[in-house]
């Protein structure tokens, strides 16, 4: 684009993506001022689904995960193949309909690992462990 345009389109999408609306604020507020009992039920909800998961996930042999303290995410390393984590994260999804993010994505450190999200259903969960249980060892 010319120069003029170019500049009014980045001073647009700059201040249209830097702060948020005011009917958001308005939202946060009474959210962070509201009844909290939702929040700490969601919270358990998610200690529950975290400690499950890596409670199984240690249980498989080729499959080493650490604990986790702020998000809904697990870093898994995979310990028992040559494979690089983007053939890993193919296979899972391929062969287990698991879906997952190759650790190469957040870097070269994150090869060898798999990122899983448990923000789902524990039933989920339970699905994805049993499915990884059959298909680790062929890795």
């Amino acid at each position: 684009a010319p120069q003029p345009i170019a500049k009014l389109a980045r001073t647009y999408q700059t201040q249209s993506i830097t702060s948020a609306a005011s009917f958001t604020m308005a939202a946060g507020a009474a959210a962070l001022n509201g009844p909290q009992d939702c929040v700490r039920e969601m919270t358990a909800a998610y200690a529950r689904r975290r400690d499950f998961l890596i409670e199984a996930l240690d249980e498989i042999p080729g499959i080493e995960s650490s604990p986790i303290q702020g998000a809904f995410y697990l870093f898994a390393r995979f310990t028992n193949t040559d494979k690089d984590s983007l053939t890993i994260a193919q296979t899972l999804l391929e062969d287990g309909l698991i879906a997952s993010t190759p650790g190469v994505a957040f870097g070269q450190a994150g090869e060898g690992y798999i990122r899983f999200a448990f923000a789902t259903h524990m039933t989920d969960l339970e699905k994805t462990v049993d499915r990884l249980a059959r298909i680790v060892p062929t890795l």
